[in-house]
C-alpha cells in the first residue's frame, strides 16, 4: 500500500486560480524530481500562498487534489502578527487531513512548522524535520535596536525547536551535531545529477581566475575578497570573476569599471551560463563573514563543475567540507590569511594534487541519487 506524505514549506506561494502555483524558491524542485522516481508515495503538499502570479518563479506545481494552501505571509513578523489566524488555519488543515497522511515532511526553521509539527505528533504521526537554518543565530542578521527582539523570538524558538520529535534530516555539521542525540542525518536536497559532474583540471589558467557567486552584501565579503585579490595582483596575475546581486550591485559595477582584474556579471539565473562561468574559472572563493545557515550551495556547485574552494569557516560547511583535503578554510573577516591561502595555494602542486582527490571523492557524496537514497529509506522506515 502507498504510503501518504504531506511535505510542508514556509515559503510563500503564488496563485491565480488554485491549479497553478509558483514559488520563488527552490526546495520544492527536489522533492518533486523524488516524487517522480518513487511511485510508492502519494505526496500532498501545503504551503503559505497568497492569489496572484509572478514571473520570475524558481518552482511551479500544478494542483492534482494533492495541495492544501494556506492564507500567506512574508516572512516570521508578517506570521506573528497574524498568529491567531494563522495558527486557526494549521490545526484546520491537520483536523481535515491528519486521518489520510502517514508521514509529514516539514522544513524548519519555521515557526508555522513547528505548530504543524507539533499537531501532527500528537496524532501519532511519523514526522521529519528537514532543517535547512540555524533559528538560534539569525539574530546577528539585525542590528540594533532590531537585534534585541530579533534575539528573543530567535531564541524561544530554538527552544520550541530542541523540543521537536522526530526525524531530523540537517544541514551542515553545526545542525547534525545539534540534533546527534536525535539520530539526526547529514542531508542536501541535491539536484545534481551523475553526468553533471566535471573533471577537476590540475592547470591554471593565465591570468588566473578567482571566482565568487552569491549576494552582494557586505557581510558576505565581497569587499574583503576584492582587497585580497588587489594584493595578491601585485605578485600574481589574477582576474576576480563576480556573479550575483544585491544591496551592494552598483558599488561593485563601479569597482569592475575601475580595475581591470574585476570582471562582473551581475545576476545570471539561466544555469547553463552560471555553469560556463564556473567552468571558465580556477578557484572559487566563499568570503562570507556571516552565515548562520547550514551548507552553502554555492560551495556544491563549486565542485561540481570541478573548481577548487577556499573558504572562510563559517555555518556548517564542515558537514561534508574537510581542511586541506577537498577545501581550503580561513577564519571570517581574516584578509591576511585568505591571501596567504590563496598564495600558497597557487603555487603547492602536491596541496593542488590534494584537494583534487578530495573533490573527486566528494563529487559522489553531492547527487540526487545520493540524497534521495538516504530519504527513501527514511520514509520506508
Amino acid at each position: 500500500m502507498k504510503k501518504n506524505i504531506l511535505v510542508f514549506l514556509d515559503e510563500l506561494f503564488y496563485s491565480q486560480d488554485n491549479k497553478v502555483f509558483k514559488s520563488k524558491f527552490v526546495s520544492l524542485n527536489f522533492l518533486k524530481k523524488f516524487e517522480e522516481k518513487y511511485d510508492e508515495f502519494n505526496f500532498y503538499y501545503s504551503f503559505p500562498c497568497y492569489k496572484g502570479d509572478i514571473s520570475d518563479y524558481g518552482s511551479i506545481i500544478e494542483n492534482k487534489n494533492n495541495i492544501y494552501p494556506i492564507d500567506g505571509w512574508h516572512n516570521i513578523i508578517s506570521f506573528y502578527k497574524s498568529l491567531f489566524k494563522n495558527r486557526k488555519n494549521i490545526k484546520q488543515l491537520v483536523n481535515n487531513i491528519y486521518k489520510d497522511i502517514d508521514i509529514v515532511f516539514i522544513r524548519i526553521p519555521s515557526p508555522a512548522g513547528m505548530i504543524l509539527g507539533k499537531e501532527f505528533e500528537k496524532q501519532g504521526k511519523k514526522v521529519i524535520y528537514n532543517v535547512v537554518g540555524d533559528i538560534k543565530n539569525a539574530f546577528n542578521n539585525y542590528k540594533f535596536p532590531l537585534n534585541i527582539p530579533a534575539f528573543l523570538l530567535s531564541q524561544y524558538l530554538y527552544k520550541q525547536e530542541l523540543s521537536l520529535n522526530g526525524v531530523f534530516l540537517t544541514v551542515g555539521s553545526e545542525l547534525t551535531n545539534r540534533f546527534k542525540h536525535k539520530n539526526s542525518i547529514f542531508f542536501i536536497d541535491s539536484l545534481v545529477l551523475q553526468d553533471d559532474l566535471q573533471v577537476v583540471n590540475s592547470k591554471f589558467s593565465n591570468p588566473i581566475k578567482i571566482l565568487y557567486v552569491g549576494r552582494l552584501l557586505k557581510s558576505k565579503g565581497i569587499y574583503l575578497l576584492i582587497d585580497a585579490i588587489k594584493e595578491i595582483n601585485k605578485k600574481l596575475n589574477i582576474e576576480l570573476h563576480i556573479v550575483g546581486f544585491g544591496k551592494e550591485e552598483n558599488n561593485i559595477n563601479s569597482l569592475s569599471e575601475q580595475l581591470n582584474f574585476i570582471r562582473f556579471y551581475g545576476k545570471i539565473s539561466n544555469r547553463d551560463e552560471l555553469n560556463n562561468i564556473y567552468k571558465q574559472c580556477d578557484i572559487f572563493v566563499l568570503p562570507t563573514i556571516n552565515y548562520p545557515e547550514g551548507f552553502p550551495r554555492v560551495i556544491l556547485e563549486a565542485w561540481v563543475n570541478g573548481k577548487y574552494v577556499i573558504s572562510s569557516k563559517v555555518g556548517g560547511i564542515e558537514g561534508l567540507a574537510k581542511d586541506n583535503e577537498n577545501i581550503l578554510f580561513f577564519e571570517p573577516g581574516n584578509k591576511k590569511e585568505l591571501i596567504e591561502k590563496l598564495e600558497s595555494f597557487i603555487q603547492d602542486e602536491t596541496l593542488k594534487q590534494t584537494l583534487k582527490k578530495g573533490i573527486q571523492k566528494v563529487q559522489n557524496k553531492i547527487t540526487f541519487k545520493y540524497y534521495t537514497d538516504i530519504l527513501y529509506k527514511v520514509l520506508k522506515g
